[in-house]
């Protein structure tokens, strides 16, 4: 297995913590966490249900909303699967557990939040664009090779069918198409 290689210069790490962290107050990090979660959770309202239920209706939601995570500087910069600082006009995502997410969390995501989703995926269109072929099971900007399948092309057109449309359809439409023509066409080779 490779090892990814993190690009965080000293510059962007002190942007970043700027960005995040101005005038730290752990009480005030601590009440900004709660009510931003607190937006995200409330996209559903559980009636009916015991506490436990919600519980673990609640910690699912949670969890499902933790990957695939941002990967970009606040300035946009990423480190790409060919090793080159990239930037993005928008937020670069990675860790895509491939088999993991396109039954499921991608629709309930892209139903909830189109354009998060539409985000994410066009992350894994430029991963794709990078690497040869939509990564299996990517570890920052490395396919780990650890799944077998063909997860990415449901995750593109899953997320399309319940809702996220913002991303570039005709260069996903390119990558689905040479990697399921071309025998051998994969991430990282």
């Amino acid at each position: 297995m490779k090892v990814a290689i993190s690009y965080v210069s000293e510059e962007n790490a002190w942007e970043n913590l700027e960005a995040e962290m101005s005038g730290w107050d752990f009480r005030q990090v601590k009440k900004e966490a709660v009510v931003k979660w607190e937006v995200l959770l409330n996209k559903i309202i559980i009636s009916g249900a015991s506490d436990a239920q919600k519980r673990i209706f609640y910690t699912a939601f949670y969890h499902a909303l933790q990957h695939p995570n941002i990967y970009s500087d606040i300035n946009g910069e990423y480190l790409g699967f060919d090793q080159k600082v990239h930037k993005t006009e928008t937020t670069h995502y990675a860790n895509f557990s491939g088999w993991d997410i396109y039954r499921t969390q991608i629709p309930f995501l892209a139903f909830l939040f189109p354009e998060l989703t539409s985000e994410i995926v066009q992350s894994h269109i430029l991963d794709a664009s990078r690497c040869g072929g939509f990564p299996k099971w990517s570890q920052n900007n490395t396919e780990t090779g650890v799944m077998a399948g063909d997860s990415g092309p449901i995750i593109v057109s899953s997320a399309y069918a319940f809702g996220a449309r913002n991303f570039d359809q005709s260069t996903a439409l390119g990558i689905m198409k040479r990697q399921g023509l071309t025998p051998g066409v994969s991430c990282q080779g």
